[in-house]
C-alpha cells in the first residue's frame, strides 16, 4: 500500500515512474479487514527522481501510525510512456 501510494502520485505528477528504492518502517499491527487510511507526499522532486513519504493511519478517532516509508522514484522518459502503459498488468 506504501508503495502504490507514492507510485500513484509520481505517476499522476509526472506521467510515470518507477521505484528505485523504498524504506519502510512498521510502528503497529494492522488486524485483518481493518480499514486503513493512507496518505502519500512529495519530499523533494529533481528532474526525474521524486522523494517521496507514505504514511498508513487507522481511520479510526486514535489515528494510530500504523507503519511509514521513504522512497526514490524514477520517472519514466516520455519516450518509454506508450511502452510502459502496454505492459501495466491489472
Amino acid at each position: 500500500l506504501l508503495d502504490e501510494a507514492m507510485a500513484r502520485l509520481a505517476g499522476a505528477l509526472s506521467g510515470g515512474a518507477v521505484t528505485a528504492e523504498m524504506t519502510v518502517r512498521y510502528v503497529q499491527p494492522a488486524h485483518v479487514g481493518e480499514k486503513i487510511l493512507v496518505y502519500g507526499e512529495v519530499v523533494k522532486e529533481a528532474r526525474r527522481l521524486l522523494e517521496m513519504r507514505a504514511f498508513l493511519y487507522s481511520p479510526d478517532a486514535s489515528g494510530m501510525l500504523i507503519a511509514h516509508a521513504k522512497a526514490k522514484l524514477q520517472s519514466i522518459a516520455p519516450e518509454y510512456e506508450a511502452e510502459a502503459k502496454a505492459m501495466k498488468v491489472s
